[in-house]
């Protein structure tokens, strides 16, 4: 519930009910420990993010797309097999490149369902590819490929469950 106050005038806090009072206090108090530091909660580890990543140095820096498929076709294969290996299925797919000057490009594309197949996933690094080439003035040094989002293997485990 919001208190509204005349134009040009402020009430004092006292006049809210008790439990706004209570309540702005403790959002302020714990507003100004945060500011200064102080907190009384354990630390709790995040997570690891999980990420499957493949990076190579090409041979000869370009931004010929015949050469970069070549080149990422290798990556996919490694990256396909390293998630069968761990049962794992992956919704995000993305690509990564080194320019000649060192800074990075990545463009990434999300699955609507997660899956593990290995010629979709050439299919959508080369899209990705082609994409990023048409904005790409740059020569192309290193090139990655990289997939995330993962969920576990799963599959039906008998037809009489599904009656």
């Amino acid at each position: 519930m919001a208190y509204y106050f005349p134009e040009g005038s402020f009430g004092p806090i006292c006049d809210l009910p008790p439990t706004e009072q209570d309540l702005n206090y403790s959002a302020r108090s714990a507003l100004d420990d945060t500011a200064r530091g102080i907190d009384d909660e354990a630390v709790k580890p995040r997570p690891p993010t999980i990420q499957f990543s493949k990076i190579t140095t090409l041979k000869k820096n370009s931004k010929e797309l015949e050469f970069l498929q070549e080149n990422v076709q290798e990556l996919c294969i490694q990256l396909n097999k390293l998630a069968m290996e761990n049962n794992k299925m992956y919704r995000s797919i993305g690509i990564q490149f080194v320019n000649e000057d060192l800074s990075t490009k990545t463009k990434s594309r999300m699955l609507r369902n997660p899956g593990n197949n290995l010629e979709e996933l050439k299919k959508i690094v080369n899209q990705l590819l082609e994409e990023a080439l048409v904005e790409q003035e740059m020569l192309v040094r290193r090139i990655g490929v990289r997939i995330s989002e993962f969920s576990d293997v799963e599959g039906q485990s008998d037809i009489t469950s599904y009656f």
